[in-house]
């Protein structure tokens, strides 16, 4: 059966070994690393080569067939990924090596624990802007009990749990999102744990979708974003290479934040300006006093919808002082 990830090279059939036998171990032909996979015969001790698996990112598919042919192996080719639509909507950002805590416990069934994401920490450069997470931006969507899985590189063929089969556990605490992986007894889980343990896994990353920010221009030309709430989360776990974060789904709401303007009102001379700017940031030109959004009143103004109810309650005294004094004229005594 072909490999999504790696071309395999069959020395001898599974069937004969031992079950819970085999063993990974790795080795390197001009340079290049592969896999060797040993387990015990049946009715024997020692361990015996039972297949080599060539990393189809480094090794290409003839370079692993001639190499399985010296061998007198059975060659077979990785298959092609499927391609994964994506959720639209969907963003993903990697954590900085600096703010990583990814580790693997000790025990007889080791787990992999780390943050998706820690809150208030500014982000690099995102491409025209920076952003931190506000904490508690994760508590709806995880009262919400989503079906999140935990990958390697976001890619599903290396999945490592999954929140519904409860291999992974989601929570939110005073530092980020925290998460546990119980990893498979899969060659994807006990390479995982492994690379962790190296250090040659060192990132960690996670895909969501925004459903509330804000955004802000500072004075030296930057922007600013706040992630206030999430409103799903897609997948969490370990990355091999730390890769520019996807902000397209971002990079548009940029263009949003500062295609927007604002009519701001002075309180004291009426002066109207129109600014991408909160009113609330900015002195009036002419006398220098505060602005405020047009359509907010400032002090010692009022609303349309007060002076509306203003005018209600003007008229419904009007009426009740002219009943009165209907009133009064009818028990008035008559003149003689």
């Amino acid at each position: 059966m072909p490999y999504e990830n790696e071309h395999a090279c069959r020395l001898k059939n599974p069937d004969d070994f031992q079950k819970d036998s085999f063993r990974r171990t790795t080795r390197k032909h001009n340079g290049k690393e592969y896999s060797i996979i040993s387990g015990k015969l049946k009715g024997k001790t020692s361990m015996t080569e039972q297949a080599y698996r060539y990393n189809k990112e480094t090794w290409t598919s003839s370079e692993a067939k001639n190499h399985c042919k010296d061998h007198d192996g059975t060659f077979e080719a990785a298959k092609k990924s499927k391609s994964i639509e994506l959720p639209e909507g969907r963003e993903t950002r990697i954590i900085p090596i600096d703010d990583i805590e990814l580790r693997v416990t000790d025990g007889e069934k080791p787990k992999i624990i780390g943050y998706a994401v820690k809150y208030g920490l500014w982000s690099v450069d995102l491409g025209g802007f920076r952003e931190k997470i506000k904490k508690g931006a994760f508590d709806e969507v995880l009262k919400s009990e989503p079906d999140v899985r935990a990958l390697k590189n976001h890619d599903p063929n290396f999945m490592l749990g999954r929140t519904k089969s409860g291999t992974l556990s989601l929570s939110s605490n005073i530092v980020g999102l925290q998460f546990e992986i119980d990893p498979p007894d899969t060659t994807t889980g006990r390479d995982i744990i492994q690379e962790i343990r190296r250090k040659d896994i060192d990132g960690c990353s996670f895909s969501f979708g925004t459903v509330e920010d804000d955004w802000k221009n500072n004075e030296d030309g930057t922007v600013e974003r706040t992630i206030i709430k999430v409103g799903e989360l897609f997948d969490v776990g370990p990355v091999v290479f730390p890769a520019y974060p996807d902000t397209t789904v971002a990079a548009r709401s940029l263009e949003q934040f500062r295609a927007k303007k604002y009519t701001c009102e002075c309180v004291e001379c009426g002066y109207l300006q129109e600014t991408d700017k909160h009113c609330k940031d900015i002195k009036c030109p002419e006398c220098g006093a505060q602005m405020r959004r047009k359509e907010r009143p400032g002090p010692g103004q009022k609303s349309e919808e007060t002076e509306k109810e203003d005018r209600e309650r003007q008229r419904e005294y009007e009426r009740m002082y002219r009943k009165a004094g209907r009133i009064i004229n009818r028990n008035r005594p008559a003149k003689v």
